[in-house]
């Protein structure tokens, strides 16, 4: 979906599905990845549990609204929280993006390990211990879990498929009518996609 030609943000139309490429803004404060502790508008972290098919782990975690977890083969868990964001395409024009039913295909850009030998840091333990439970309880220290993380920062690169939408702009009185630009996801797939994968972006 994140294949092809790039679509300048001026001119846009109502409901027509762009690709843009631009810089990413942040509107909110931000969030903090739970591993580096780095400042972003978006995180995602993978883990990988050596021997996920000997437990009966539950996600449990959900303490924000947009906090997700996928529970994939091989004893692998992706956990990810976000907000919306400002996308400044290469001529200066701003959209703002919408998050809800976001697909991020993220840079994995650290790498990180606990086991028998090297315990868990505390960010470790906190990320599961909010978001996986085995039989009630969190992960054994003794497990070796695999973590790799990415994130979605200010100033960064990144491409975005999804539906464009005229917004009245905040603020904008009736008579002046204000008008801002957002991406949505699009009704087809139902859902917005994002990457900064470099060799994309």
């Amino acid at each position: 979906p994140l294949s092809g030609e790039t679509t300048p943000l001026a001119g846009a139309k109502e409901g027509e599905v762009l690709r843009v490429a631009g810089r990413l803004r942040p509107v909110e404060a931000p969030l903090l990845a739970p591993l580096s502790k780095r400042p972003c508008a978006y995180w995602q972290v993978e883990v990988v549990i050596s021997d996920e098919l000997n437990y009966d782990v539950a996600m449990v975690g959900r303490h924000r609204s947009r906090l997700d977890i996928d529970r994939r083969p091989g004893g692998t868990f992706v956990i990810r929280d976000g907000q919306d964001f400002e996308l400044v395409d290469d001529d200066g024009d701003e959209a703002r993006v919408r998050m809800e039913r976001a697909t991020v295909r993220i840079d994995y850009d650290r790498s990180f390990e606990s086991d028998s030998y090297k315990p868990p840091t505390t960010a470790m333990r906190e990320l599961l211990n909010n978001n996986l439970r085995v039989g009630g309880r969190g992960l054994s220290a003794k497990q070796t879990i695999r973590y790799r993380e990415g994130i979605l920062e200010a100033d960064e690169r990144v491409i975005v498929r999804g539906r464009c939408r005229h917004d009245v702009a905040p603020g904008s009185g009736y008579r002046d009518m204000g008008h801002r630009i957002e991406i949505v996801a699009t009704v087809e797939e139902g859902e917005l996609f994002i990457s900064d994968d470099p060799k994309l972006v």
